[in-house]
């Protein structure tokens, strides 16, 4: 169905996507908490190199079991051998409550790692607990390719369900914006703000994976403009979210029954 689409189109989408996730990219790198990064990729170096006495040190001292033993040996054993030629965190999430102070809590990274022609993802929980760091929990996974490559956007092998997703992410704002406009040219002697608002107003929300197409639906959701995207961490699936115009929906059946009450108060 790609080859459907007029190139121009595909272009500039993929171009709009590229552009926003570089800002993005930027951004996060900024973010990220550099400490629990070095602490993460120390305890992961550790692993690979099976200096597993190191590693188990590095751990709260309640999972330091025999049967932790067996599951460092199993994570040593996807890396293929060699240095890594990229390490990169590529996610990572920080979790408090109230009773906690300062800089406690806990921080789970994800770290991709290219080790000869294999790709890895780490996922490391630290505990941060007066100024000191300990694994609360690890897991290393086997990618089949690096996460840019699964979760890029690309029209290769997309449902009709995807396209008509990303059809109504372009089309719901331009027809929120165009009712404001025409609601601007509109005489409206009272609360004429307040259906300005309620142009711009979406209701209930589909949001859909980008990279395998699941959907989700969430009724009790209100937004402006009534679409958006976003991502989670540097490489996460592309999740497309898009609402129902409902405010400008009702403006269009309202107007014309607005501008004869107009007529009539001016006469």
């Amino acid at each position: 169905m790609e080859k459907n689409l007029p190139r121009a189109v595909v272009a500039l989408l993929s171009a709009l996507f590229l552009l926003t996730s570089c800002n993005e990219a930027s951004t996060f790198r900024h973010l990220v908490p550099h400490g629990d990064a070095v602490f993460a990729e120390q305890y992961v170096g550790f692993i690979e190199a099976k200096n597993f006495d190191a590693a188990e040190a590095m751990m709260d001292p309640q999972y330091q079991t025999p049967q932790v033993r067996t599951a460092l040996e199993q994570m040593a054993a996807l890396f293929p051998g060699g240095a890594p030629d990229e390490v990169e965190v590529v996610s990572w999430s920080w979790h408090t409550n109230i009773f906690t102070t300062g800089t406690n809590g806990q921080n789970t990274l994800e770290i991709q790692y290219h080790v000869n022609d294999r790709w890895l993802l780490a996922r490391i929980t630290i505990n941060r607990i007066s100024g000191s760091r300990v694994i609360e929990g690890a897991y290393i996974n086997k990618l089949p390719n690096s996460l840019q490559q699964i979760n890029g956007f690309t029209f290769a092998g997309k449902s009709l369900a995807s396209y008509f997703m990303l059809l109504a992410v372009v089309l719901v704002p331009l027809f929120a914006l165009g009712c404001f406009v025409l609601c601007l040219r509109t005489r409206i002697r009272r609360r004429k703000w307040l259906w300005l608002i309620l142009t711009l107003l979406g209701v209930a929300q589909v949001s859909l994976n980008w990279t395998n197409g699941a959907l989700q639906t969430n009724l009790f959701f209100i937004c402006l403009f009534g679409t958006g995207w976003s991502r989670f961490g540097l490489y996460g699936p592309i999740i497309l979210h898009a609402s129902i115009p409902l405010g400008g929906i009702i403006f269009l059946l309202k107007r014309k029954q607005i501008e004869v009450k107009n007529v009539l108060t001016t006469i």
